[in-house]
């Protein structure tokens, strides 16, 4: 039983409502995981349960998405365009969180896998952008800033990942 009979379920579930063309979002990472780094765990798992419910070649215009898509594996870029799976992402996360994510993370990883916006927008993949309120304030400019700057108390954090002004809006 456990975690494996959870997956069934949820797959089920996955591909009833890809049945029923409802959107389907999945929250990551899960708030019961203790570090961040234990997502990068979890995210792969959730797009082999939605490429398990949609096909390998995705499911066109569900708009199926994982929210906080924000520390990836560089092998799930691509995945999401592939999928047609959203990557929702806080812009502001990557400037409040940024000082720590080295210390968790490590540079390598945090270098590959870290808000790689410029990455999945670069693959085609579909991002949205918003500011996670309650978690943090609520300022649309303060999360456009940070999306279009990157910039930390430490200087930018890996700025080839920005995104326009355009793509932020």
């Amino acid at each position: 039983a456990g975690f494996r009979s959870q997956e069934r379920a949820l797959a089920r579930n996955l591909r009833a409502n890809d049945i029923s063309a409802e959107a389907v979002s999945i929250h990551h990472p899960l708030d019961e995981l203790p570090p961040v780094a234990l997502a990068l765990l979890r995210l792969p798992k959730t797009l082999d349960l939605f490429e398990r419910a949609l096909g390998p070649d995705g499911g066109g215009n569900r708009r199926w998405r994982v929210e906080h898509a924000q520390h990836l594996h560089p092998d799930d870029v691509p995945r999401f365009a592939r999928l047609g799976v959203i990557a929702s992402v806080q812009g502001i996360h990557c400037t409040s969180d940024g000082p720590w994510v080295l210390k968790r993370l490590g540079e390598e990883r945090a270098r590959t896998g870290a808000y790689m916006w410029r990455d999945l927008i670069d693959s085609g993949a579909i991002i949205d952008n918003g500011t996670d309120v309650p978690v943090e304030h609520i300022s649309a400019i303060a999360s456009f800033y940070s999306s279009v700057s990157r910039m930390t108390a430490d200087g930018p954090f890996y700025p080839d990942q920005r995104m326009t002004r355009e793509e932020a809006l």
